[in-house]
């Protein structure tokens, strides 16, 4: 799970980029400074995929205090693909399928990602998992690729949104600092639709499986029903045939 802690707030600052500005201290002439920092989109595939090897590169807050963030660096963050985000659904969902098997509660960062996303993940696992059929390891696999950049492009999203809302709200100074940032956001908007464009044919295989669940769960639904009379024919004879 993703929690919403300093970690996290760096990453969305290294992934939309941001604008700091230091007032004049006391005695200093001039009316301070400031900085914008553009953003780094390569942020999302470290979070998907994870860097261990050369780390990616964070924005990092050296000084976290009452007015904010006002001394940030660039630091050279690894990320162990353990952590990262697309292995991790992988074996939730993977865990999903065995706990319906065996009928077992899912745990609470399992519950999470069923509301984080928009593909009707629950139901594929619960149908495939109960088939004869299954989900193949390479359609888990897609599965986990859709869902993760699902996940991470709602996230990504949501927050530029927020982001921009604030600004609006709040009367951001107008400024030539905050009209790149701006301008910035809007670049971030543009690139998370292209590259929701490059994964739509992971989409439509989604969707086949999807497809192909609710063809499933129809013929399960329609296969138990003559099963149940049969056994409700059975256990009534067995009463008869006893005196009950």
């Amino acid at each position: 799970s993703v929690a919403p802690n300093h970690e996290f707030a760096e990453f969305m600052m290294t992934l939309l980029g941001t604008v700091v500005f230091k007032g004049k201290g006391a005695g200093d002439e001039g009316e301070g400074s400031t900085r914008v920092i553009a953003p780094d989109l390569t942020a999302i595939k470290t979070m998907l995929d994870g860097d261990a090897v050369s780390g990616s590169k964070m924005l990092k807050c050296n000084d976290y205090t009452p007015d904010g963030c006002l001394d940030v660096s660039q630091q050279a963050v690894p990320v162990d693909q353990a952590q990262a985000l697309r292995p991790k659904i992988q074996a939730m969902i993977i865990s999903m399928r065995d706990k319906v098997l065996t009928d077992t509660a899912l745990s609470n960062d399992e519950v999470a990602l069923l509301g984080m996303t928009s593909v009707p993940l629950y139901k594929v696992v619960t149908v495939t998992a109960t088939s004869s059929v299954g989900l193949s390891q390479s359609e888990i696999q897609t599965l986990s690729e859709v869902v993760a950049v699902d996940v991470v492009l709602s996230m990504v999203e949501t927050m530029v949104q927020n982001v921009q809302k604030d600004m609006r709200e709040n009367n951001a100074p107008i400024s030539p600092a905050f009209t790149t940032w701006r301008s910035n956001l809007s670049t971030v908007n543009t690139a998370v639709g292209e590259l929701r464009a490059t994964v739509s044919q992971r989409f439509q295989t989604t969707q086949s499986i999807v497809e192909r669940t609710q063809m499933l769960e129809k013929q399960l639904r329609n296969n138990l029903a003559p099963q149940l009379t049969a056994a409700l024919g059975f256990s009534r004879s067995q009463n008869k045939a006893s005196g009950n």
